[in-house]
């Protein structure tokens, strides 16, 4: 048996995250509130609540998405970085009320709708 070396702890820099959250913080979920401003919450909300990287959210399809009578909000990512036996997978997620993307996505959803009828 070989011996392998110790683990070396990595130093790099703290990432300070306050301004992001005072900045998502700062956009009103409400359906008065501009679309893009709504999905960049949504987006950055949906990142951190589920551990996501950008390349994940452009790959959950909006069909995929629903809320259950429960409250949770559900959807897929198709084709994330990750597989599974050399194959393409879809990764289902649940992210439960309490947590905050919820009232973003049913603002965002609302406000999605009202445009798409005004066009």
């Amino acid at each position: 048996m070989t011996r392998q070396a110790p683990p070396v702890p990595i130093h790099r820099p703290t990432i300070d995250i306050s301004l992001a959250l005072i900045f998502a913080r700062s956009i009103a979920s409400r359906s008065t509130t501009s679309i893009k401003l709504l999905q960049q919450k949504l987006a950055f909300l949906l990142a951190m609540a589920a551990f996501l990287r950008p390349s994940d959210l452009a790959r959950i399809p909006y069909v995929s998405c629903s809320i259950t009578d429960g409250g949770c909000f559900n959807f897929n990512v198709v084709a994330p970085k990750e597989t599974r036996n050399k194959r393409r997978i879809i990764k289902s997620f649940k992210i439960h009320p309490h947590v905050c993307p919820m009232l973003n996505f049913v603002r965002y959803n609302a406000s999605r709708l009202f445009a798409i009828t005004l066009v």
